[in-house]
């Protein structure tokens, strides 16, 4: 019998808390709920611009121009790598007369991830806003500089041909980059009015975004050298090299200049250009600095290259 008494008094203290659980959650749905102001009729009639969730692309392509979607970095990922042929087409459709919106995953805070993700992807998409973390100056953002300097970085580039009516086939082009020299390139950790007096091992960092969903980005890196800072770099003619772009009108090529002096490749300078913008010939490309200007000890720094295409 004192079994039977303590399994029932253990029973009833498990449904107490079951209940007391499920009164805590009403509760706490009720003061959010309390907390909920309904939008006015008449301010709604004014509304340009309505959010709503992505269930499926064809119930989506039935929505008006004024609907867009805002879909996380993590699950666009996850729908193309699910249907990729299906899911790149509903895309590609919905933003050619609708907006779309590209944002860094909440799961990705909340692991204390703050690298930023690839943006050429999404735009290769077709997607208009793609949202950077500024707090962390990485190559990926260096990239989204650079798509905007197409339109002399006023914020707003037109949308390619290429992502207007039935898709076309890759144009694929070759080029070749020959890394001639680095001028006025200050010591790493320096900012823009004092110069660090450490000496460094500069290497020059060729990266292609292609924008192709799986493709690994090509990357070339010149050999280590020895600087004092400020001293103009040479290299021979073997830091040449070539690669192929099926997506030239969405591409992106980035510059960087790493220290390897010690543990961690540290940041000096960088630059992006997107592969629409690439001239043949003797090119000069400015760099910046961890910030995305161009002042102090940052003013004159830039790359010698050499630019040809192959075919």
């Amino acid at each position: 019998r004192a079994d039977e008494a303590k399994l029932k008094a253990e029973g009833a203290a498990k449904v107490a808390e079951e209940k007391s659980n499920i009164l805590r959650r009403a509760r706490e749905y009720k003061e959010k709920m309390d907390r909920v102001v309904e939008i006015p009729p008449k301010l709604a009639a004014q509304t340009l611009l309505h959010s709503l969730r992505h269930f499926h692309w064809e119930k989506s392509a039935k929505l008006s121009n004024a609907h867009y979607h805002s879909i996380a970095f993590h699950v666009l990922h996850r729908m193309i790598e699910a249907q990729p042929d299906f899911q790149q087409r509903g895309v590609r459709t919905f933003t050619q007369s609708r907006l779309c919106r590209i944002f860094p995953s909440w799961n990705d805070a909340t692991k204390n991830q703050i690298s930023n993700h690839d943006p050429i992807f999404p735009w290769s998409l077709g997607c208009q806003l793609v949202s950077m973390n500024y707090g962390s100056p990485d190559e990926q953002l260096l990239a989204s500089e650079g798509m905007f300097r197409r339109n002399a970085s006023c914020g707003y580039v037109l949308k390619p041909p290429q992502l207007f009516g039935p898709r076309r086939e890759r144009e694929l082009q070759r080029w070749s980059v020959k890394i001639l020299g680095a001028y006025h390139i200050p010591r790493a950790g320096s900012n823009g009015r004092r110069q660090n007096t450490l000496p460094i091992t500069p290497v020059i960092r060729l990266t292609l975004h292609s924008g192709e969903k799986g493709a690994l980005p090509f990357t070339f890196e010149t050999r280590p050298s020895t600087s004092k800072g400020g001293d103009p770099l040479l290299y021979s003619e073997e830091n040449l090299c070539s690669f192929d772009v099926g997506n030239a009108w969405v591409a992106m090529a980035t510059f960087t200049v790493l220290d390897k002096s010690g543990e961690k490749n540290d940041f000096i300078a960088g630059a992006a250009v997107p592969v629409s913008c690439f001239q043949e010939g003797y090119r000069s490309v400015a760099l910046f600095d961890a910030h995305h200007s161009r002042t102090g000890l940052f003013k004159f720094a830039s790359l010698l290259v050499h630019v040809t295409r192959m075919n």
